[in-house]
């Protein structure tokens, strides 16, 4: 039985790493998602990201506690929805893999937001769906 466990946990390891999923080195992006979608363009001087980590909504509480989120005001709903909108997901390998609905962007979800070199990280975690939405772009 103990070896049959650790060839699973083996396997989900293996899967994890050819999805790309658990191989992330934000450490903004916490630890403990269900699944994700990561969409990565290295371009030539050009780098968008476009990912999605879903949790369970356990982690509600894991986001409102952690240093690096904020609370989205009803004031700041606008300026996270200004990267979200202007974010230029034509630079990705696969535009068509950018869905993001800044409707879903609501007062009380969490934000991150980074930026550095003319570039920015900017998290979102929304409280209806557990999903945090995440874009890079330099």
């Amino acid at each position: 039985m103990m070896k049959a466990n650790g060839i699973i946990i083996i396997g989900i390891s293996v899967a994890m790493v050819i999805t790309g999923c658990g191989n992330n080195t934000k450490e903004f992006i916490l630890d403990g998602y269900k699944s994700c979608d990561e969409y990565f363009d290295d371009g030539f001087k050009k780098y968008t990201d476009y990912c999605k980590y879903y949790y369970d909504k356990s982690f509600d509480v894991t986001f409102s506690e952690n240093s690096y989120y904020t609370v989205v005001s009803k004031d700041y709903v606008k300026v996270i929805k200004q990267y979200f909108n202007n974010f230029q997901s034509e630079f990705m390998s696969e535009p068509d893999k950018y869905d993001f609905d800044s409707s879903c962007i609501t007062e009380g979800d969490y934000y991150y937001r980074k930026e550095e070199g003319g570039g920015y990280d900017v998290g979102l975690y929304d409280l209806e769906s557990h999903t945090l939405y995440y874009i890079h772009d330099n």
